[in-house]
């Protein structure tokens, strides 16, 4: 019957309720809105469905449109209104067995023999209550959770600042050691350049007093050789003023070469011996190179200084033992105090000891 009368009150353009409903004059209905769709189209206007010409306007149906309202307005309603699926009646009681809504005719059936009910309202009720005692604990965790989860965000928030701290703390660090290193740098090349700057002043001194000496001695060799060359009488009336110059120019050498040699660049001693190798071929006599010369000049001043317990170096030549004979030396790592007079006499004295220990035994 209900599907009866939706089909009464449907639309035969778009099968759908009457929205806005007109009647033509054959009797037929339609929604104005699709009627005036179909007609659009059309120069002659006729009924969509008797095919009829219509020579009016199509009239407003007034009873229709109330009609179709409560047909609608009724529908809604029972949409609303949850039935039963058996019997479509509404579901007003709850079979506790079943656990399931039922309707008044459900509780006379077979399926629902023997079976408790309660009424729908009661039994929602104690539903909800026995829900609600479950969904307590569940807000708790949820509350516990939602605090645990402020505490996450709170932790990284505070991992976060403290890794840009520390981040900007390393970095300011490393530009205070970069800096710190530059300067340190900057100090010892420095240092550096001013002490090869006062080396190379010393060296240069040490050369210009050599060369000096060089320059005496080339003179004392060309006078010595004019004296050679001059008659017997003259040459023996100069003979001791020559033999004192010579003395005296050996005396200034050796000590100059006991100064300066063991400092000396290979360059320059390379250069010395040259030197030496060209004042020989102007006597005429071989003489000794400049190391060998150097050795046995630092030997027997080593000698004198063992000998002369006033002189100012005497405390520095300590002898281990009488045995040996070998003195003590101090163990300093420079370069250039290993190279001057001191430790070299030592080195040189106990090597020629040693040899004559071996020698003897």
């Amino acid at each position: 019957m209900a599907s009866r009368s939706e089909e009464d009150l449907c639309c035969p353009v778009c099968q759908d309720i009457f929205r806005d409903p007109v009647v033509l004059l054959c009797s037929h209905s339609f929604c104005k809105d699709c009627l005036e769709s179909c007609w659009r189209e059309k120069p002659v206007k006729k009924c969509p469905v008797c095919r009829k010409r219509s020579l009016s306007k199509p009239h407003v149906s007034l009873v229709m449109k109330n009609l179709c309202e409560a047909f609608i307005q009724q529908r809604d309603q029972r949409s609303s209104e949850a039935l039963c699926s058996l019997h479509s009646e509404k579901l007003k009681l709850f079979c506790l067995d079943h656990q399931q809504p039922v309707c008044l005719v459900c509780l006379h059936s077979e399926k629902h023999t023997n079976h408790r009910f309660r009424p729908i309202d009661e039994a929602a009720r104690q539903h909800k209550k026995d829900l609600q005692g479950t969904l307590e604990p569940l807000k708790k965790k949820l509350k516990v959770f939602g605090q645990v989860k402020v505490k996450c965000d709170q932790t990284a928030i505070l991992i976060k600042v403290q890794v840009q701290r520390t981040e900007t703390e390393i970095k300011h660090q490393f530009k205070k050691l970069h800096q710190f290193l530059e300067e340190e740098e900057e100090a010892r090349m420095a240092a550096l350049r001013e002490e090869e700057k006062q080396k190379s002043r010393r060296m240069k001194e040490k050369m210009e007093a050599l060369s000096r000496k060089i320059a005496a001695l080339s003179d004392t060799v060309r006078a010595t050789e004019e004296q050679l060359r001059a008659e017997d009488v003259s040459f023996l009336i100069n003979y001791r003023a020559a033999v004192e110059r010579v003395h005296i120019l050996q005396s200034v050498l050796s000590f100059g070469l006991i100064c300066v040699f063991g400092n000396m660049h290979v360059k320059d001693q390379k250069r010395l011996q040259r030197l030496i190798k060209m004042a020989s071929r102007i006597i005429g006599i071989d003489q000794v190179s400049a190391a060998q010369l150097y050795n046995e000049l630092i030997l027997k001043k080593t000698d004198q200084i063992l000998n002369d317990p006033t002189h100012p170096l005497h405390h520095k030549f300590m002898r281990s033992n009488r045995s040996t004979g070998r003195i003590l030396q101090q163990r300093i790592r420079t370069e250039r105090y290993n190279k001057s007079f001191v430790p070299t006499a030592i080195r040189l004295y106990n090597d020629q000891s040693a040899c004559s220990t071996n020698s003897n035994g």
